[in-house]
């Protein structure tokens, strides 16, 4: 719901043409489903990786970090947006 409610209406009024992908990854239990309710602990949040071809990761990570950083409410059905505060560079 985070998704689809906020972040990709954000992508699709600001860069409607950018071609992506939207997941979470990483090492929590409920990436792989075994969690039958919504655990709030190890990293909890609402959180999601956008993937892009590297030229547009180049072209585009700073201003789409700005953008949500301004974009994004403080919170989201109650819990927190705000869980980071640098931008993390996944191609180094």
């Amino acid at each position: 719901m985070f998704f689809q409610n906020i972040v990709q209406n954000i992508l699709n009024d600001f860069y409607p043409d950018l071609k992506y992908s939207a997941c979470l990854i990483g090492p929590g239990s409920e990436i792989l489903g075994y969690d039958d309710y919504i655990p709030k602990d190890h990293d909890w949040g609402r959180r999601l990786q956008i993937l892009l071809k590297n030229s547009k990761y180049k072209k585009f990570k700073v201003k789409l970090f700005k953008k949500f950083q301004t974009d994004l409410p403080y919170e989201f059905k109650v819990y927190s947006t705000n869980w980071m505060n640098n931008l993390q560079d996944s191609t180094q």
